[in-house]
């Protein structure tokens, strides 16, 4: 994963892609997906060891969370709109 955004960094970079606001909100919103793997990863975690309904309602959130974002990182990407 970290290979993937230094990658992408570097990318950027080369394309001199950092002086459009398009590409800063796409590496805000990676960012956000970046910790959302982590806070899923650790109640995944704590969820192996008793599951609650709470729990299930707290997974199905994240999931809504996560496809949204990622379909407007989706976006971001395919459409590089000139902002």
């Amino acid at each position: 994963m970290f290979g993937a955004l230094g990658l992408g960094l570097w990318v950027a970079k080369a394309a001199a892609y950092f002086d459009t606001l398009w590409l800063l909100a796409k590496l805000a919103l990676v960012l956000t997906l970046t910790a959302f793997h982590g806070v899923i990863a650790g109640r995944l975690r704590r969820a192996a060891d008793a599951t609650t309904a709470s729990e299930h309602t707290t997974f199905a959130r994240l999931t809504i969370a996560v496809v949204t974002l990622v379909s407007v990182v989706v976006v971001l990407v395919v459409m590089k709109p000139t902002m």
